[in-house]
């Protein structure tokens, strides 16, 4: 697989908060950015697609049937990663924990607070 041909991660998360809200202030609010930027990183992921994934009624925006075809494949891929990130972050809790000290630190410090 190209890594290069695949849209910006910024730019999905853009688009499915927009999408999820139909509306570019409410994205920019909770992705802690401004209305332009969310419009401009969108534009851009349009551009990278070729193909209009909103109609622009302003204020409002509507999915073009595009996104709406988009949109759910796109909040698959944000749950599949979540999950993976769940199930690696479980993964390597193993419950043991590997310190590297100096042995006074360990003798006078850390040994006599260890359960």
């Amino acid at each position: 697989m190209n890594y290069r041909q695949l849209p910006p991660l910024n730019a999905l998360r853009a688009f499915e908060c927009a999408a999820r809200h139909l509306s570019v202030k409410i994205a920019a609010e909770e992705l802690c950015v401004t209305s332009g930027a969310v419009s401009q990183i969108i534009k851009l992921l349009e551009e990278h697609l070729g193909v209009k994934l909103f109609k622009r009624m302003n204020p409002r925006i509507l999915l073009t049937q595009a996104g709406q075809d988009y949109l759910p494949v796109i909040r698959n891929a944000f749950r599949q990663i979540a999950e993976a990130s769940r199930h690696a972050t479980m993964s390597a809790s193993t419950g043991i924990l590997t310190l590297s000290v100096t042995p006074f630190f360990a003798s006078a410090w850390l040994i006599p607070r260890l359960n």
